[in-house]
């Protein structure tokens, strides 16, 4: 029976196109005697599902413990058809068409930022997840990009007024974080850290209320759970890092991203650390005698340095997305998302309460805001916009700007800030309040290349980049671009006069996205494609490896899977 099930689901022998339920509910939905709750968090662990689709619009879900009654029904109501029409073909049973239950949750807006949490409510019953489907359209062209789960996730269960609590599971690519489509990807579940009823407790209250049952894993025990697992404990060892934190005097700086992890530099050496969650890690405050780290969906974590674990606090709803960090000397400011709203907090100690300074609200499009310290109090730019805090007043004051997507700190007051309609990329010495361009070469507005709408850094009295120049070796109409480190003197970026950059030596291949918050006056940082990180010390003459994204071990461990899941369906009647 079981066998017979997986292949019906997998293979789709003999279903005809069956229609879509949706799960989706509201703040005041109501749960009816047999519907149960579903929850499912899903972490890509790469930059972007394709070049265009970033995250997965729906999870489809078929139900499986009524597939043969659905089918035997079919077939006998085909049969007495057949039988009206006195039709001198012979019956075939095999040509029947027929639809499953099919389900798709949907993902909530709220609380995260890559990460995603699938919700919805659904009959009791049994069920598999069939795939997860991601599509992009635009006037030109449109796109779908799927991802088949099934046997990867396993079967669960649904209970009437009761919350299936499935975890989370990871979407691991093995090939270019930015290749499109690639041959070799994995979908594996991920050890539970936390529960998704206190996220959903947070989001739907009422919905909520109405539960009767204690909530579950929702999943079945299988042989090959061991393996899922381990699937998932790869892809922790292998995250994606989103984020880089700027490098102190003493040369530390630190990467951030999926499932928790944490990686920070110091003196050229790497050390990794995690958060005791699977979210993202979209902040990251580090002090002499503490370290404060922002999540998802509400998640703050403590570490002094007498501490060898993290503590975990709760100041906010798990609604909301801690995504800046900072401390002024006196008071520390956190922002957060929700939604569209944004939040700014102040709070006098890390397990203090926090102080809700400013809620605004942008166009989910917009770049995320960025909040950096002033002498004065902050700045926080957001679409359009730079809203300034006077710390002394307790006052707020909105200026309009152009829109600022990426902006580092290179020293103090000194600020490195990409423009994001144009794609300039700016300088401002004295806190934001005067912005020189950088002229950066024309060939960054040319093309698409990796190294685009990256930020440069600063390195003694020379602004250092990467860049893309045409080959003089190449006199077609349209040469071969090199991707090269290119600097300039400050002194001629201070002028505002668009003069020559000095080329240097070239990337390495795949790796053009200079990490400029990580980098130091001794050493450039690059990522590359699939993760990896490489350094120069020599301006790109010489590439070392730092960090090392281990696809293959990757590949092995899935495809090991895979023969034992075939030897498995082999073994059955």
């Amino acid at each position: 029976m079981l066998k017979h099930v997986l292949l019906i689901v997998t293979m789709g022998l003999f279903i005809g196109c069956a229609s879509t339920k949706t799960t989706r509910v509201g703040q005041f939905a109501n749960l009816e005697p047999q519907e149960g709750l579903v929850a499912l968090e899903v972490i890509n662990n790469t930059g972007s599902l394709t070049r265009d689709i970033r995250q997965w619009d729906e999870v489809v879900v078929i139900r499986v413990d009524n597939i043969e009654q659905i089918r035997t029904e079919a077939i006998a109501f085909a049969k007495k058809m057949h039988a009206k029409k006195k039709s001198v073909l012979e019956f075939d049973e095999n040509t029947v068409m027929w639809d499953p239950e099919v389900y798709q949750l949907q993902p909530l807006p709220t609380g995260t930022l890559s990460t995603q949490v699938f919700f919805g409510k659904m009959p009791a019953g049994r069920y598999i997840i069939r795939r997860f489907s991601g599509s992009f359209s635009n006037s030109n062209y449109q796109a779908w990009f799927t991802k088949p789960v099934e046997e990867m996730g396993g079967f669960f269960s649904v209970k009437p007024k009761t919350l299936s609590d499935l975890g989370a599971m990871v979407y691991q690519p093995m090939g270019s974080a930015h290749e499109e489509g690639t041959s070799y990807s994995y979908v594996a579940r991920l050890p539970r850290v936390h529960q998704l009823s206190d996220f959903v407790q947070d989001a739907y209250p009422k919905l909520a209320a109405q539960l009767t049952g204690t909530s579950f894993s929702g999943w079945d025990t299988h042989f090959l759970d061991h393996f899922r697992q381990d699937l998932g404990e790869m892809s922790r060892q292998n995250p994606y890092m989103t984020k880089t934190l700027s490098s102190d005097s003493q040369g530390s700086g630190a990467l951030v991203g999926k499932l928790g992890q944490i990686k920070r530099v110091q003196q050229g050496k790497w050390y990794s650390d995690a958060v005791p969650s699977n979210a993202e890690v979209t902040s990251m405050l580090q002090l002499d005698t503490l370290q404060l780290v922002g999540t998802e969906q509400g998640g703050v974590y403590l570490k002094t340095n007498a501490a060898a674990s993290w503590q975990s606090l709760s100041p906010i709803a798990m609604t909301e997305s801690v995504i800046g960090l900072v401390h002024n000397g006196q008071s520390f400011f956190a922002l957060t998302k929700e939604d569209k709203a944004f939040k700014i907090y102040r709070f006098a100690q890390p397990t203090a309460s926090w102080e809700l300074l400013k809620r605004m609200e942008i166009p989910r499009s917009a770049p995320l805001p960025i909040m950096l310290v002033t002498p004065a109090g902050l700045n926080v730019y957001a679409h359009y916009a730079v809203h300034r805090y006077d710390l002394s007043s307790n006052q707020w004051r909105s200026e309009r700007m152009n829109t600022l997507s990426k902006i580092i700190a290179v020293g103090e007051g000194k600020w490195l800030a990409i423009e994001i309609d144009a794609g300039h990329t700016f300088y401002t010495p004295d806190y934001g309040v005067t912005w020189i361009n950088t002229h950066r070469p024309q060939a960054l507005l040319l093309g698409s290349m990796a190294h685009e709408y990256k930020l440069p850094t600063i390195q003694g009295d020379r602004l250092i980049s990467i860049e893309g120049f045409a080959d003089p070796a190449d006199s077609s109409l349209v040469p071969k671009i090199l991707i090269r480190v290119a600097s300039r003197p400050m002194s001629l970026v201070m002028t505002g006069e668009n003069t020559p950059w000095q080329q240097h030596g070239l990337v390495k291949e795949g790796c053009a996205e200079l990490l400029a918050a990580i980098s130091t006056q001794e050493k450039l940082y690059a990522r590359c494609e699939n993760g990896s990180i490489v350094s120069s010390s020599t301006m790109g003459r010489v590439w070392e490896n730092e960090i090392r994204v281990d696809l293959t071990k990757l590949l092995q461990q899935y495809e090991q899977f895979v023969d034992d899941l075939k030897a498995d369906n082999a073994s059955k009647p």
